[in-house]
């Protein structure tokens, strides 16, 4: 782990490259003829907004001390699983997905930033030396902290994003989950998208 005052440089680079080709990516299928890069009615400028704003987040949070992440996950991951909640019941509805905020002319989606809040969650969870996942109480325990932003992501109809929970599983692979619990998942994975694709009698009948 880098200290506090020490860059990554890999790292940097290759976030600095996803941002850019990300914002090319926004600015080619959105493109408006004659607007402004910096045209907040446009998706691409809108974009530019909240590239700024992680810039700045990165920056507090290279200022920061790695024990306040730990000490503060849990709050963290609460809220967010309360705004999980919450867009349920305010949130609007687009592409057939109740998962977004309105706010004036900008909209966000709690299930992005629950993704953080998820992994900042389990990495305190499993950072705690008690902890041993071939135990099965902290097994569950690990389970449920993935499960429940997942499952309220899956209610609200956003499948994609609820994929983005189960590779967590990964994670608690290499903190010494046995292998049966990852073909397990890898195979529920596989008939999941194979539903999406086709229908879940025609993934029976294969099986």
């Amino acid at each position: 782990m880098e200290e506090r005052g020490q860059i990554d440089f890999i790292s940097l680079i290759v976030y600095l490259a996803l941002v850019a080709i990300g914002f090319l990516a926004i600015r080619s299928a959105a493109y408006v003829e004659g607007a402004s890069l910096f045209d907040l009615s446009t998706k691409y400028g809108k974009q530019l907004i909240w590239i700024g704003a992680s810039f700045v987040l990165v920056s507090v949070i290279f200022l920061l001390e790695a024990k306040a992440f730990q000490l503060t996950a849990y709050l963290v991951y609460g809220i967010l699983i309360a705004l999980l909640i919450a867009v349920l019941f305010l949130g609007t509805k687009v592409n057939g997905a109740r998962s977004w905020f309105q706010l004036g002319a900008f909209r966000f989606q709690p299930a992005e930033f629950a993704k953080f809040g998820t992994a900042l969650a389990l990495a305190a969870y499993l950072s705690d030396i008690d902890v041993n996942l071939r135990k099965l109480k902290d097994r569950a325990i690990a389970f449920v902290i993935i499960f429940i932003p997942m499952a309220l992501v899956v209610i609200q109809g956003d499948a994609g994003s609820a994929l983005v929970y189960g590779s967590l599983i990964m994670v608690l692979y290499r903190e010494g989950l046995p292998g049966t619990f990852l073909i397990v998942a890898l195979v529920a994975v596989t008939i999941f998208v194979l539903t999406i694709a086709t229908t879940m009698i025609h993934v029976i009948i294969g099986l």
